[in-house]
């Protein structure tokens, strides 16, 4: 052991020469004319890197620190119904968006115990702080002051509820953004996500909360230091090949050593309106899916280059398969649906209100109000849903916010119209199952947000299925149901009713394309897409 300062008759000592990987050790003496008294020998050890910026939304930074460090209760940031609008605290941005939102800060949202409510959803999960700040359903969002890149930022995210929630993590580097998605599983505790950014020059980081209500506890950014070593890339943890349910949901594998994804995987089996996004955090690679099909293959495929170690010089090439099971059982005579009886809507609804306008054969054909059992149910409260004379209102995410059918033989479409107020965002779920009392229940057909109302049109239902939902997965604002019709033929419901063929446009109407995930594309290359003008919809080929 060597000496770095000796002799020191001042209070602070500045040095940029301490060195990586070692530990230093200081003692403070008292003397006086008579002696010297030794003091406490302390130390601290240095890592390569270094912190670029911290938040544990108490401490740090120093002006958040000031204002809600020091809390006994949940705080308001911004209250409920609050608009484009912002607070800095030492370059760290906390702000909310266009829609109605609320940003809470909140002591003690944290246990060290993982089968507690926000305790770490495992082991890796570990290092979160007591204290966050809580996004509630609108668009709130928290930005990082500018660092030098290349870094990685580590976030500690809890989810409040028992449904999986995603967030959006935003790269902002070089006058350009850059997205993915961090899905926090569907349970009440705290998930560790990391991103490393590789490239020099200054960068930010925005989290947004999507929608969702999120808490962030802690945010910190370190240097990157690239590993040493010439590890080849692998897989430690994971399937290739995963059977699994079909209900809304995501796995995971991962490798030796952090893994960057360049967005570019090919992904094969789509013939609805699926939707599979991948994304990575840390060694960790994640596939979330929405509106699987039961008894359906869909494959990810990572070519060279695609899928890599944070240098970009090692890839993964190869697929993993998500193959989907079987609806549960058919209900049998004697049991009840859904555990309830039906509860009808009004007369006047216009689901039921008429009769579909062509004939078919099979008990599927409308001949009165009474032929489907069918009930709704809107939470109450402030922020109540409702049910008029010609449409059911949701604003409230509640699992008890719904629109549900049932019906006893084979159905082969469902016809639904649907909008929304100005600067509500949403994501309404049309769901399908053979029995809703048995797990894995209900597969999403498919999820409709603000960019795809109003919404006039009619969707392909799983011959086995018998029961439909129709809920909002997360709302803010005011979305509204304003028809909603089965039936056992092939067709469509005339020329006032949306549907895929055999319907007149109006040629001066926008075109819109949507893959067969259903994603809005602006720009589509070769390929099958869904067209829309107007109330056409329809398959085509663009060569």
């Amino acid at each position: 052991m060597s000496a770095v300062a000796t002799e020191l008759k001042v209070t602070q000592w500045e040095t940029k020469d301490l060195a990586a990987g070692k530990t230093y050790y200081w003692r403070v003496d008292s003397r006086n004319d008579i002696g010297t008294t030794e003091g406490t020998v302390w130390s601290f050890s240095t890592t390569a890197g270094g912190v670029l910026f911290y938040t544990d939304f108490t401490t740090s930074p120093a002006e958040y620190a000031e204002k809600y460090g020091s809390l006994s209760g949940n705080t308001d940031i911004f209250k409920k119904g609050s608009k484009n609008d912002s607070m800095t605290f030492n370059g760290m941005v906390i702000g909310v968006g266009a829609t109605s939102s609320r940003i809470v800060a909140m002591p003690g949202c944290f246990s060290e115990d993982g089968s507690k409510d926000y305790g770490p959803a495992t082991d890796d999960d570990k290092g979160a702080t007591a204290n966050c700040i809580q996004f509630i359903n609108g668009s709130e969002y928290v930005t990082t002051p500018a660092v030098q890149g290349p870094c990685v930022i580590t976030y500690y995210l809890g989810n409040p509820s028992t449904s999986q929630q995603t967030v959006k993590l935003y790269t902002i580097a070089g006058g350009d953004e850059t997205s993915q998605d961090l899905v926090l599983g569907a349970k009440k505790r705290i998930f560790k996500f990391t991103s490393t950014y590789t490239n020099a020059g200054e960068v930010r980081f925005r989290l947004e909360s999507n929608g969702k209500k999120i808490d962030v506890n802690d945010i910190i950014i370190e240097r990157y230091i690239a590993p040493d070593g010439e590890e080849p890339l692998e897989l430690t943890a994971g399937s290739l090949d995963n059977t699994i349910e079909y209900t809304d949901g995501s796995l995971a594998l991962t490798f030796n050593q952090e893994v960057k994804y360049e967005g570019t995987a090919t992904i094969e089996g789509c013939h609805q309106f699926e939707t599979i996004s991948v994304g990575t955090s840390g060694s960790k690679l994640s596939i979330a899916y929405e509106a699987l099909d039961a008894n359906s293959t869909y494959t990810v495929k990572f070519p060279e280059g695609v899928l890599t170690n944070v240098a970009g010089d090692k890839s993964f090439v190869g697929e993993i398969k998500i193959i989907t099971k079987d609806f549960p059982r058919e209900k049998i005579d004697g049991e009840t649906h859904w555990g309830k009886a039906a509860k009808t809507l009004p007369l006047n609804f216009a689901p039921f209100n008429e009769t579909a306008p062509f004939e078919t054969v099979g008990s599927l054909v409308q001949t009165s109000q009474n032929d489907y059992p069918h009930w709704y149910q809107v939470g109450g409260g402030t922020n109540a849903g409702e049910v008029t004379a010609d449409h059911v209102a949701f604003r409230s995410s509640s699992s008890s916010d719904k629109v549900m059918a049932y019906y006893g033989e084979e159905a082969k479409k469902m016809y639904i119209e649907v909008d929304a107020d100005d600067e509500t965002t949403v994501r309404l779920k049309i769901q399908e199952t053979r029995n809703a009392d048995i797990a894995p229940t209900w597969r999403t057909i498919r999820v409709l947000t603000e960019k795809d109302l109003p919404f006039k049109g009619e969707l392909e239902l799983n011959p086995t299925s018998r029961f439909i939902k129709i809920t909002p997965a997360s709302v803010s604002g005011t979305v509204r149901l304003n028809a909603f019709r089965i039936s056992d033929a092939n067709g469509n419901f005339g020329e006032d009713f949306s549907g895929i063929s055999d319907i007149t446009a109006d040629d001066n109407a926008p075109v819109e394309y949507f893959n067969m995930q259903g994603i809005r594309v602006d720009s589509p290359a070769p390929g099958l897409y869904i067209r829309r003008q107007g109330n056409r919809v329809e398959k085509v080929i663009v060569k």
